[in-house]
């Protein structure tokens, strides 16, 4: 059977039909506040129904927000907004110098020192970047580090001086500079560095500059190292702007020395300095002398770096300084004594046919040598002769002698049979028919004694005359008759003549005595 009452519904049900035996629950984000609603209400902005049944609506939390109509829940703030109130439709962005961190936050955070906020609605504060800080809370913008500062970390509320041997020369540094190689800065704080004097160098980073050792220098400033002393210079001092040349007669071959040396004997300093080089042939050191020394006269030197010179041997001789080798002796000539600066002639009996002797050979026998500077021996002539060495000249063959080849060592008696009357003879003489030579060496013939005769030539002796009676008449006969007819003649023609005739017999008479 039907119920005589029906029952309202319910706060947080409703019905909008007729005849139901029951309500509807709201709906999550709606409500209904009295019994008996034949329909739910949606909640508000700025509230919000989670759960269905309810007969009303639940505000924004602080933090929350609810910005539509039949909302079933609450939004948290995003991170960078916030909200202090309840019921809120909406949330407040963070300020410039705030942030908020998380959602849901009812309220915006200072950014603290080192860090900072240029715009509304940050989660997060900025920190300062590295060369900048900030210093103090709630900062809308960070500061540069000034020159002479520098800060390499982010998030500082300062920055931080240099330190010696840096510096910084712009704002908004990160980092400190390292003074250049060739500067330094003793002071911290600094936005340069300062450049080392003359005489000193510094490396990078350096607090303070440093002299330049011995052995090197420095003429310019802001140098990163000093300048070894070239070869040929030395530097003998700490703090040095420049190099000395080595002085003459000394050298330096290395670089960077701190004083020059001496060349060894035989050697002399470059004109550079920079090196030694050796005396060339013709010259030598003895050690201690700037330049090399030429061999003197009858000295030579034949070699690179002598330390001495060497004096001519015997055979040899050097008229001129400064030569490398000595002269042979000319052929003709001799030396005989070393360091010899001229050579001798062989005197005159002496020769010498090769060159580099240191004596002259003496003639042999049979040869001579008449002049000096003989580069050979003259052989004596057939007619001459010489028994002796040593000879400038040949012994004529004497009288009774000869000699009949050349080269003789003696000379040869005639033999009997001949003669020679003359000196140089190549031979003899045979006596002549009538005559002989009884004798060797003799300077004459002999005319055959009376009463004897010799028909040939060449004989030693005569032999007595043997003739016919006819032969004796020819011979004493026949001459007188010649000579009685030419005293008649004579006679006759004076008496023809006279004076003039006399003048006739005298010219015959000459001729006659003729």
């Amino acid at each position: 059977a039907g119920s005589p009452i029906q029952n309202p519904c319910e706060a947080g049900s409703y019905q909008p039909d007729s005849g139901q035996t029951s309500c509807i629950l709201a709906d999550p984000g709606n409500f209904v506040s009295d019994q008996g609603s034949t329909r739910q209400n949606q909640c508000s902005t700025g509230t919000y129904q989670d759960a269905s049944g309810a007969s009303t609506c639940l505000d924004a939390s602080p933090g929350y927000f609810v910005d539509t109509f039949a909302a079933s829940e609450q939004t948290a703030c995003p991170a960078g907004s916030y909200q202090m109130l309840t019921a809120a439709t909406s949330c407040f962005q963070a300020g410039p110098g705030f942030h908020v961190p998380s959602e849901g936050s009812d309220s915006q955070l200072q950014c603290s020192s080192g860090t900072y906020s240029a715009q509304q609605g940050q989660a997060n504060c900025t920190e300062a970047s590295p060369g900048f800080f900030v210093e103090g809370v709630q900062q809308t913008s960070q500061s540069p580090c000034q020159p002479g500062q520098f800060q390499y970390s982010p998030g500082q509320e300062s920055c931080l001086e240099t330190y010696p041997g840096y510096y910084t020369d712009e704002e908004g540094s990160a980092d400190q500079n390292p003074c250049e190689a060739g500067s330094y800065q003793p002071d911290s704080g600094q936005s340069s560095c300062i450049l080392a004097d003359p005489g000193h160098y510094s490396m990078a980073g350096a607090t303070a500059q440093t002299q330049c050792e011995n052995g090197t220098y420095s003429s310019e400033p802001g140098q990163a190292s000093c300048t070894p002393a070239e070869p040929g210079y030395f530097v003998d001092f700490d703090g040095a702007t420049g190099a000395t040349p080595c002085p003459p007669g000394e050298f330096q071959s290395e670089a960077g020395s701190s004083g020059c040396e001496t060349p060894p004997p035989g050697q002399v300093a470059s004109p550079d300095g920079s090196s030694t080089t050796s005396c060339p042939p013709g010259k030598y050191q003895p050690g201690g002398q700037a330049n090399c020394i030429e061999a003197s006269p009858g000295n030579f030197v034949n070699q690179s770096g002598a330390s001495t010179q060497t004096p001519c041997e015997a055979g040899t001789f050097q008229s001129q300084p400064g030569q490398a080798s000595c002269d042979l002796a000319s052929p003709g000539n001799f030396v005989d004594s070393i360091g010899s600066t001229s050579q001798n002639p062989c005197p005159k009996g002496q020769y010498q046919s090769f060159g580099g002797q240191d004596s002259c050979l003496p003639a042999m026998p049979g040869n001579h040598v008449p002049e000096e500077g003989a580069v050979s021996q003259t052989t004596c002539k057939a007619g001459s002769y010489q028994p002796a060495e040593g000879a400038d000249a040949c012994t004529p063959a004497s009288p009774g002698n000869y000699v009949s080849s050349s080269a003789a060592i003696s000379q040869n008696p005639c033999q009997p049979g001949s003669y020679q009357s003359e000196e140089g003879r190549v031979a003899c003489l045979p006596a002549d028919p009538d005559n002989f030579v009884s004798e060797s060496g003799a300077t004459e013939q002999e005319a055959c004694p009376s009463g004897t005769e010799q028909e040939l030539s060449g004989q030693t002796g005569c032999i007595d005359i043997e003739r016919p009676l006819w032969m004796t008449i020819l011979m004493f006969g026949v001459p007188a008759i010649v000579l009685g007819t030419m005293a008649v003649l004579y006679i006759a023609n004076k008496k023809k003549g006279g004076g003039g005739g006399r003048g006739k017999a005298y010219m015959y008479s000459e001729d006659l005595r003729k």
